[in-house]
């Protein structure tokens, strides 16, 4: 099988090498590396020329300047592999066995998602931080989408980013699931619309996946603002909707996925007071989400919500806002 690598590219000529090397280098060799070129200013569209001439396996176009939702887009339009992967310029892969062992998986399965698990790269120090939880493979291939994303989530290791997924390109293109162009938190809102769709699931227990943090310009290292706020409103009053036609196992799964993002959205709206009369009586409205607490990492919240209601909930994420902040 045929793996498309999407890699949207913006001003990281100090990590794009090592980033799309680190692709290259992989063991399974039928792969198709899409570079994305975001109108970058540095020497990002030098490198990419220089890496797309040596390795034929390498799509590198260069577009005007609309964000990582349109790149990605747009790469997504470009890819002809049966199965996507994405990653971010700045990022890497740690193991260079890591497609050869998704694709040996993925032959068995078939499976629409192979979800696995990442570490954190500290760029100041060095240190690469694991999760140390694990998922037995069994309890997720060959289940249901509800069963399978419910262990993913019991174990706390359902991330919202799409590069910790492979997808299947027919599941993807006959649902026309992309990214909402000009908006943060792009990969919340497409990975719901995934788990929308997605019949099957599988799991890659190995590490391979660093992602890399305190680079002083992604916008992880950015402060949420008021803009991404509203953006996590829209993904959050779009998706709750679509959520009520789905049947159990799958609709508790769905809801508890967007329990940490409305948890987010309520936290940081209140850290900041910015939130306005409506957006309160939204935020009520949709309460409700956080009663799914199959994710663990929401748990506890659930159960703070259940006992005393939103207000009180409302103060305990503005608390552990300004806690983890």
């Amino acid at each position: 099988m045929k793996y498309s690598i999407i890699i949207p590219v913006y001003n990281s000529e100090k990590y794009l090498r090592e980033c799309v090397e680190s692709v290259q280098s992989q063991t399974y060799k039928n792969l198709e590396i899409v570079l994305i070129d975001d109108e970058s200013s540095d020497s990002s569209p030098d490198i990419c020329k220089e890496l797309a001439a040596n390795d034929s396996r390498i799509k590198y176009i260069r577009q005007n300047n609309q964000g990582t939702s349109a790149a990605r887009n747009t790469g997504l339009e470009n890819a002809s592999g049966d199965y996507l992967m994405f990653i971010d310029n700045d990022d890497l892969w740690a193991d260079v066995n890591a497609v050869e062992e998704i694709n040996s998986l993925l032959e068995e399965s078939h499976a629409d998602v192979l979800t696995f698990n990442t570490a954190v790269l500290n760029q100041k120090t060095g240190e690469v931080s694991y999760v140390h939880e694990h998922i037995d493979r069994g309890e997720v291939v060959n289940k249901t989408a509800g069963e399978a994303l419910r262990v993913v989530l019991n174990h706390g290791l359902m991330s919202r980013a799409v590069w910790s997924r492979v997808f299947r390109r027919d599941m993807i293109e006959q649902n026309q699931i992309r990214f909402p162009a000009g908006m943060r938190n792009e990969d919340t809102a497409f990975v719901a619309d995934v788990m929308l769709h997605a019949e099957s699931y599988d799991w890659y227990d190995k590490v391979f996946y660093h992602y890399r943090v305190n680079t002083g310009y992604s916008q992880t290292s950015e402060p949420i603002n008021k803009s991404q706020l509203d953006d996590l409103r829209d993904i959050l009053g779009k998706y709750s909707q679509k959520g009520r036609f789905l049947e159990e196992p799958l609709k508790s799964a769905y809801y508890s996925y967007l329990a940490f993002p409305f948890a987010v959205w309520i936290g940081y709206s209140m850290k900041n007071n910015q939130t306005t009369k409506k957006e309160i009586k939204d935020m009520k409205r949709l309460g409700y989400i956080l009663k799914y607490d199959e994710d663990s990492t929401v748990k506890s919240l659930s159960k703070v919500y259940k006992m005393f209601g939103y207000s009180l909930t409302c103060l305990a994420l503005k608390m552990w806002v300004e806690f983890n902040r």
